[in-house]
C-alpha cells in the first residue's frame, strides 16, 4: 500500500510540474499584445519582439510577437488560436473566465468558445470584455443528442455565426448546415472519425470550409478519435480540387487531462480580430502545431522562379510550364526532425531540418492540371504518432 501510494505521489508531483513547465509568461519586452507594427526581414508581425535562443522542439516559449515566415509585403500577422473549448455553459468544467486566464497565461491570442448546441456563453460579460490582447471567437457546436433518439450524424463548430441562438438538433445535418451557411458560419467539421460520432457523409460537404484533422493529443486519442483517417478524409478532399482547410481542435472540456493550447492553430490575420481570425481559417492560411512551444513549419513558393518566395499557405499559383514548383518549408523550433511535403500523389519528399531555425527547399513534380503541396513536421516521417505541425496547402491551379 505505501508503494502504491508513492507511485501515485510521484505521478502526481511529474504532472504538476509539467503543468508548470507548460505555462509560459506573455512577452516581457513592454510590446502590447496586439500591437501593429512593420514587417522585419521579411516576417510579418504586429509588434516587434524577436524570437531569441530557440533550443529545441517543445523548449522555446515562442513570445507573443516572434516574428513568423510571411513573404515579404504581406501586411499581418500568425496568431495563435485555440479551437474547439466548452465551458460551464454548457458541459465544461471550468468558468469561462478561468479558461480565459488559462489562454492568457499559455501565451494564446485567441479561442473559440463552442459550447454544445448553445450560444448562452457568448452574450455573457466576460466574454463580451476579456482580459486585454485576448481576441475571443464566437462559436457553438452543434451535435444531435443520442440519448433523446435523434440520428447522430456528426459534431459540427460553427465560429462566427450571425445571431444569438444556437442552431436547434434533431432536424438533420442539412437543415443544419442551409442555417449555419445563411447565419455566415465558418463551419468546420469537428472530428469525423470520433468512435459513435462520426460525420455521416463520405466526403466533406461543400458548405464546409475546413475539417478538423488534430483533435485533443495526436495520438493518445488515436484509437477513438483517429486523428490518421481524418488528416487521409481532408487529403482526398484536397486531391478532389476541395479548397478545404485542415484546422485542430483541444475539444477542452476542462477536464484534469485537458488544457487549451494542447494543439494550436497558427492563423495569418490581416487584422487582429475574430473577422481576422476567421477569414485566415476560409483562406486556408493556417498551420497547426502541437503546443505554444512546438516546433512550426510554414510553406512558401517560388511560382514564377525567379528567387523570390511570393506564395505562402493558402494562396493559389498558376502552374508552371515545367511542371515543377520549388517550394521552401520555414521551419521554427525544430532542430533534429523531419519536414515531409504531400501533394496529391501523396508523400513526395522528406527533408532534415538542421537548426532551429531553418529553411528547407524543395522542388516539386506536379500533377498535370490542379494540384497541391502540403507540410507536416514529424519526428519519425512513417510513424503515426510522431506529428509536431501540420501545414495547410498552397494550391496549383
Amino acid at each position: 500500500m505505501k508503494m502504491q501510494r508513492s507511485v501515485w505521489a510521484i505521478a502526481a508531483a511529474v504532472l504538476v510540474l509539467a503543468g508548470c513547465a507548460k505555462g509560459t509568461a506573455p512577452g516581457t519586452n513592454g510590446v502590447p499584445r496586439h500591437g501593429h507594427g512593420d514587417d522585419v526581414e521579411g516576417h510579418a508581425v504586429f509588434g516587434e519582439e524577436k524570437a531569441e535562443n530557440l533550443d529545441g522542439d517543445d523548449h522555446f516559449p515562442f513570445r507573443k510577437r516572434a516574428p513568423q515566415p510571411a513573404p515579404a509585403g504581406r501586411k499581418g500577422a500568425w496568431l495563435a488560436f485555440s479551437n474547439h473549448n466548452h465551458s460551464t455553459y454548457w458541459d465544461g468544467k471550468k468558468p469561462l473566465t478561468v479558461m480565459q486566464q488559462e489562454a492568457y497565461l499559455r501565451n494564446l491570442d485567441a479561442f473559440a468558445l463552442t459550447d454544445h448546441n448553445t450560444m448562452r456563453g457568448t452574450s455573457s460579460h466576460e466574454f463580451q470584455a476579456p482580459p486585454p490582447g485576448l481576441i475571443m471567437v464566437k462559436g457553438m457546436e452543434w451535435n444531435a443528442f443520442r440519448e433523446k433518439g435523434e440520428e447522430v450524424v456528426g459534431h459540427a463548430g460553427l465560429l462566427g455565426m450571425q445571431g444569438d441562438e444556437g442552431i436547434r438538433t434533431g432536424h438533420g445535418l442539412d437543415d443544419m448546415l442551409g442555417e449555419a451557411t445563411r447565419r455566415d458560419a465558418t463551419i468546420v467539421i469537428n472530428h469525423p472519425f470520433t468512435k459513435n460520432n462520426m460525420w455521416a457523409q463520405p466526403k466533406p460537404d461543400k458548405r464546409a470550409h475546413a475539417v478538423e484533422v488534430w483533435n485533443g493529443w495526436w495520438y493518445r486519442a488515436k484509437p477513438f478519435i483517429q486523428n490518421d483517417k481524418a488528416l487521409a478524409w481532408w487529403d482526398d478532399a484536397l486531391r478532389d480540387g476541395r479548397k478545404l482547410t485542415a484546422v485542430s481542435g483541444t475539444d477542452n472540456h476542462g477536464q484534469w487531462y485537458d488544457d487549451i493550447a494542447r494543439n494550436v492553430n497558427m492563423v495569418f490575420t490581416e487584422t487582429p480580430d475574430q473577422a481576422g481570425i476567421l477569414a485566415g481559417i476560409r483562406q486556408g492560411r493556417v498551420t497547426i502545431t502541437q503546443s505554444p512551444t512546438s516546433g512550426r513549419v510554414y510553406l512558401e513558393a517560388d511560382a514564377d522562379g525567379d528567387g523570390v518566395y511570393e506564395a505562402m499557405i493558402g494562396d493559389e499559383v498558376a502552374r508552371p510550364a515545367s511542371g515543377k514548383l520549388t517550394v521552401r518549408a520555414r521551419v521554427l523550433g525544430g532542430n533534429g526532425k523531419k519536414v515531409v511535403l504531400y501533394t496529391a500523389a501523396g508523400r513526395v519528399a522528406v527533408g532534415d531540418v538542421g537548426s532551429d531555425d531553418a529553411s528547407v527547399p524543395f522542388t516539386v513534380t506536379l500533377k498535370p492540371g490542379a494540384d497541391y503541396v502540403r507540410a507536416e513536421l514529424r519526428k519519425f516521417p512513417k510513424l503515426p504518432w510522431s506529428m509536431t505541425a501540420i501545414a495547410n496547402p498552397i494550391f496549383v491551379r
